[in-house]
């Protein structure tokens, strides 16, 4: 949903280059709110603190999406 390697081609937002205090706000946030159904809901009920700090490592560890996706479309063919 978030693209390869971070990078949204969509309007879900893209992760990569999110600093990792705000990947593991969110994640709490998620945790900590009402079983709504949605997938972000589950996907951060499911993962142990240990994982979503791993998350949180690789993703902040990207270079941002808003370089990421100039770098990418630079690479398409016209």
């Amino acid at each position: 949903c978030h693209g390869y390697e971070g990078v949204s081609r969509g309007e879900i937002p893209g992760l990569a280059g999110i600093s990792a205090t705000r990947f593991l706000q969110k994640m709490q946030e998620y945790r900590e709110m009402a079983d709504d159904g949605s997938v972000m809901n589950q996907h951060a009920k499911g993962l142990t603190q240990e994982e979503s700090n791993g998350l949180a490592a690789y993703f902040s560890g990207l270079p941002s999406t808003e370089n990421r996706q100039k770098e990418m479309h630079a690479n398409e063919a016209p």
